[in-house]
């Protein structure tokens, strides 16, 4: 049982993106997706989450069949998405933003204490830290199965990102598929347990990080790779 992504093509401003994309996500692990920019990460998930559509190929979730379906049924599905960008309703208080997210937020807030005291707050005047903490927390509302995130550290401060990583490590270690795109390659390959490289919409490579980590060049993820 697993997040399957076979023979995903997906097409954006009249070009196809992705082609022929295969990938899995197992449960209790977290699968990292590298890339240089453009190469279509953020396009397969937002493809996965039922945000863009599909041109060919299928998503399934433990044999669920995900491919077609609105948002809001692949995220009833156990499907969720974190996109880039910290999006969280900013008009709403962070108690209301869970609330919409989730029938039952003590998860979330147990993953993210610090909310409980931001509670009251609106979201839009959140630092950009706080803001990722509420878009996971969202996520983890919904009580996914598995979840999908867009550049973790994207806009954040180090020391922002080092109390987000612990949380996705800890949410992986208690058995959510975790798909993580994320711009430090370092960081990504120290939290992953496999991973896939995407070139130009196409898987390049795969495999585990050991095995990888010699093989990355900035062919493939750019001039941000210096931290490998």
């Amino acid at each position: 049982m697993s997040l399957e992504v076979r023979g995903l093509r997906v097409r954006r401003g009249g070009r196809e993106v992705l082609h022929d994309v295969a990938l899995d996500v197992p449960p209790g692990e977290i699968t990292a997706l590298l890339g240089a920019n453009g190469a279509g990460k953020s396009t397969l998930v937002l493809a996965v989450a039922g945000l863009l559509p599909v041109a060919a190929g299928g998503v399934t979730a433990d044999g669920d069949q995900l491919t077609g379906l609105r948002p809001e049924r692949v995220r009833a599905l156990g499907v969720a998405a974190v996109p880039e960008g910290h999006r969280v309703l900013r008009s709403l208080s962070v108690a209301d933003n869970l609330r919409v997210a989730g029938p039952d937020p003590a998860p979330a807030l147990a993953a993210f204490p610090e909310l409980a005291e931001l509670r009251d707050r609106q979201a839009g005047t959140l630092s950009g830290g706080q803001q990722q903490m509420l878009a996971l927390a969202q996520a983890i509302a919904g009580a996914p199965r598995y979840l999908l995130v867009d550049e973790l550290s994207f806009g954040l401060a180090p020391a922002v990102v080092a109390r987000l990583v612990p949380a996705l490590a800890a949410l992986a270690e208690a058995g959510i598929g975790v798909l993580l795109i994320e711009q430090y390659t370092r960081l990504a390959l120290e939290l992953a347990t496999r991973v896939h490289v995407l070139d130009r919409g196409r898987v390049a490579l795969r495999g585990t990080p050991d095995e990888l980590r010699g093989r990355l060049r900035s062919a493939y993820l750019g001039e941000g790779d210096g931290d490998l």
